[in-house]
């Protein structure tokens, strides 16, 4: 699993740019051993996300992150 200060860390709202948006998560709605889900604004629009954020610690949870991205897209 997620070490407990990268937990703690993770719990932490962040911005992004994501294709030249500014995302701020809002809310952590759930957690799993892979990473968090966070409700997730565009902060100019205002549009709501689901985002995923995967906490990859190793090679393995990389290629799985990568793998789960590309199916999503």
């Amino acid at each position: 699993g997620i070490s407990p200060s990268m937990q703690d860390i993770s719990r932490v709202p962040q911005r992004y740019t994501i294709a030249g948006r500014q995302i701020q998560e809002l809310k952590l709605l759930s957690e799993g051993s892979f990473g968090f889900i966070w409700l997730a604004e565009d902060t100019a629009t205002r549009q709501k996300y689901a985002l995923k954020r995967i906490i990859c610690i190793t090679n393995d949870r990389l290629h799985l992150a990568r793998n789960e991205l590309e199916i999503m897209v």
